[in-house]
């Protein structure tokens, strides 16, 4: 069995095992979608990544996205471990602009050193789009324990939006109304649009 090198990066923080945790499996070529999501169920984190050669030459690498259960279109927290982890290996000595190739489209990224910890930004590939939603705002605040005049203030209502990858939206009266919050699982899997064959798009309040 072929052996390949990977790194585990805490992302969002300047401490050690804090933060968001990413595996980046290095030189990915030859693995199959099967392989890739064994080995992201392996390593049970968040999200790994895993980096190929791109398909423009132009272009850093090609990265693909898995959580332990599917692929990921996109994803901040990999692209930003992901671009770090390439840049620190590059020549260049950890920073520089380039373009990571990902299953939504080319993602421009910036890499760069301050006070000596590495940061990276990157170029939305998709702006966010509305998409249509079927479930009932009633429905989906009793799914999060809420009562229906606490779903929604003002002209703000509950919606469905991706940049890549989708999310219901949903506003609440108050912070008091957002700390009550206890999901039902089994209630928003009978109402919530779905993000891939079989996982659920989340809630975000």
């Amino acid at each position: 069995m072929k052996t390949r090198n990977y790194l585990l990066y805490d992302v969002f923080t300047t401490e050690r095992l804090a933060g968001n945790p990413l595996a980046v499996v290095l030189d990915s070529k030859g693995l199959d979608t099967a392989a890739m999501q064994a080995i992201a169920r392996e390593f049970n984190l968040s999200e790994s990544v895993f980096v190929l050669p791109p398909a423009n030459p132009k272009h850093k690498n090609r990265i693909r996205i898995f959580t332990p259960d599917y692929e990921m279109p996109f994803a901040g927290h990999p692209t930003v471990g992901a671009a770090i982890a390439l840049a620190e290996l590059a020549e260049e000595g950890g920073a520089g602009i380039f373009v990571l190739e990902e299953n939504i489209g080319p993602v421009r990224c910036a890499v760069s050193k301050h006070d000596g910890n590495t940061f990276a930004e990157f170029d939305l590939a998709k702006l966010p789009e509305p998409l249509k939603l079927d479930a009932d705002p009633e429905a989906i605040g009793a799914a999060l324990g809420l009562t229906p005049h606490e779903i929604g203030f003002e002209n703000h209502r509950v919606a469905f939006w991706s940049a890549g990858v989708p999310y219901v939206t949903i506003p609440v009266a108050n912070l008091e109304a957002a700390g009550r919050i206890r999901l039902d699982n089994q209630a928003w899997s009978e109402l919530a649009p779905r993000k891939s064959e079989w996982a659920f798009a989340s809630p975000y309040v």
